[in-house]
Protein backbone atom coordinates (compact mmCIF):
# COMPACT_ATOMS: atom_id res chain seq x y z
CA UNK A 1 0.00 0.00 0.00
CA UNK A 2 2.84 2.44 0.72
CA UNK A 3 4.46 2.05 -2.69
CA UNK A 4 1.12 2.34 -4.47
CA UNK A 5 0.29 5.49 -2.50
CA UNK A 6 3.69 6.93 -3.42
CA UNK A 7 3.10 6.18 -7.11
CA UNK A 8 -0.34 7.80 -6.98
CA UNK A 9 1.33 10.96 -5.68
CA UNK A 10 3.88 11.00 -8.52
CA UNK A 11 3.34 13.36 -11.42
CA UNK A 12 3.66 12.38 -15.10
CA UNK A 13 6.59 14.80 -15.37
CA UNK A 14 8.44 12.68 -12.77
CA UNK A 15 7.69 9.11 -13.85
CA UNK A 16 5.64 9.41 -17.03
CA UNK A 17 6.67 7.16 -19.91
CA UNK A 18 9.45 5.59 -17.85
CA UNK A 19 9.66 1.80 -17.64
CA UNK A 20 9.10 0.01 -14.37
CA UNK A 21 10.00 -3.54 -13.38
CA UNK A 22 7.71 -4.79 -10.62
CA UNK A 23 9.52 -6.91 -8.03
CA UNK A 24 7.81 -8.81 -5.25
CA UNK A 25 9.26 -11.17 -2.69
CA UNK A 26 7.79 -13.21 0.11
CA UNK A 27 9.18 -15.37 2.89
CA UNK A 28 6.44 -17.91 2.16
CA UNK A 29 4.46 -18.98 -0.93
CA UNK A 30 2.53 -15.68 -1.18
CA UNK A 31 3.44 -12.26 -2.48
CA UNK A 32 1.54 -12.11 -5.77
CA UNK A 33 -1.12 -9.61 -4.70
CA UNK A 34 1.18 -6.54 -4.75
CA UNK A 35 2.02 -7.34 -8.38
CA UNK A 36 -1.67 -7.50 -9.28
CA UNK A 37 -2.39 -4.29 -7.39
CA UNK A 38 0.40 -2.34 -9.08
CA UNK A 39 -0.51 -3.66 -12.53
CA UNK A 40 -4.18 -2.76 -12.18
CA UNK A 41 -3.89 0.76 -10.79
CA UNK A 42 -0.32 1.65 -9.80
CA UNK A 43 0.14 3.72 -12.95
CA UNK A 44 -3.12 5.69 -12.61
CA UNK A 45 -2.64 9.27 -13.85
CA UNK A 46 1.17 9.16 -13.62
CA UNK A 47 1.75 7.39 -16.97
CA UNK A 48 4.35 5.01 -15.54
CA UNK A 49 4.97 2.10 -17.94
CA UNK A 50 5.11 -1.30 -16.27
CA UNK A 51 7.04 -3.63 -18.54
CA UNK A 52 5.35 -6.98 -19.29
CA UNK A 53 7.77 -8.92 -17.09
CA UNK A 54 7.90 -8.92 -13.33
CA UNK A 55 9.99 -10.69 -10.71
CA UNK A 56 8.17 -12.66 -8.05
CA UNK A 57 10.35 -14.51 -5.58
CA UNK A 58 8.70 -16.81 -3.08
CA UNK A 59 10.60 -18.28 -0.12
CA UNK A 60 13.13 -15.48 -0.52
CA UNK A 61 15.47 -16.77 2.21
CA UNK A 62 16.06 -19.97 0.26
CA UNK A 63 16.59 -18.09 -2.98
CA UNK A 64 19.12 -15.70 -1.40
CA UNK A 65 21.09 -18.66 -0.02
CA UNK A 66 21.07 -20.27 -3.45
CA UNK A 67 22.22 -17.10 -5.21
CA UNK A 68 24.98 -16.27 -2.70
CA UNK A 69 26.30 -19.84 -2.68
CA UNK A 70 27.40 -19.39 -6.28
CA UNK A 71 25.35 -22.29 -7.55
CA UNK A 72 23.83 -22.13 -11.00
CA UNK A 73 20.64 -20.36 -9.97
CA UNK A 74 17.58 -19.86 -12.18
CA UNK A 75 16.52 -16.76 -10.24
CA UNK A 76 19.86 -14.98 -10.65
CA UNK A 77 19.74 -15.57 -14.41
CA UNK A 78 16.11 -14.51 -14.60
CA UNK A 79 16.76 -11.31 -12.62
CA UNK A 80 19.71 -10.45 -14.89
CA UNK A 81 17.55 -11.03 -17.96
CA UNK A 82 14.68 -8.92 -16.57
CA UNK A 83 17.05 -6.04 -15.81
CA UNK A 84 18.35 -6.20 -19.40
CA UNK A 85 14.75 -6.01 -20.63
CA UNK A 86 14.13 -3.01 -18.34
CA UNK A 87 17.22 -1.24 -19.69
CA UNK A 88 16.09 -1.93 -23.26
CA UNK A 89 12.70 -0.40 -22.51
CA UNK A 90 14.44 2.64 -20.98
CA UNK A 91 16.42 3.17 -24.18
CA UNK A 92 13.35 2.66 -26.36
CA UNK A 93 11.19 5.09 -24.36
CA UNK A 94 13.83 7.82 -24.09
CA UNK A 95 12.78 9.56 -27.34
CA UNK A 96 9.14 9.39 -26.23
CA UNK A 97 9.89 11.30 -23.03
CA UNK A 98 11.46 14.07 -25.10
CA UNK A 99 8.26 14.60 -27.11
CA UNK A 100 6.70 17.77 -25.69
CA UNK A 101 3.12 16.86 -26.65
CA UNK A 102 3.10 13.89 -24.24
CA UNK A 103 2.85 16.14 -21.21
CA UNK A 104 0.09 18.43 -22.49
CA UNK A 105 -1.93 19.51 -19.43
CA UNK A 106 -5.18 19.16 -21.42
CA UNK A 107 -4.64 15.40 -21.47
CA UNK A 108 -2.80 14.77 -18.23
CA UNK A 109 -5.35 12.25 -16.92
CA UNK A 110 -7.00 9.23 -18.50
CA UNK A 111 -10.42 9.34 -20.14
Amino acid sequence: PTLKNFLLLCEPSEVGHKPNLIVSCSSSRGGAQPIVELRTSGYKNNKLCHIPDHIHIQKVDEVIKEITSGRNCYFAKRIDWSVKVLLSYAQALKPMRQASFLFDSAYEHGM
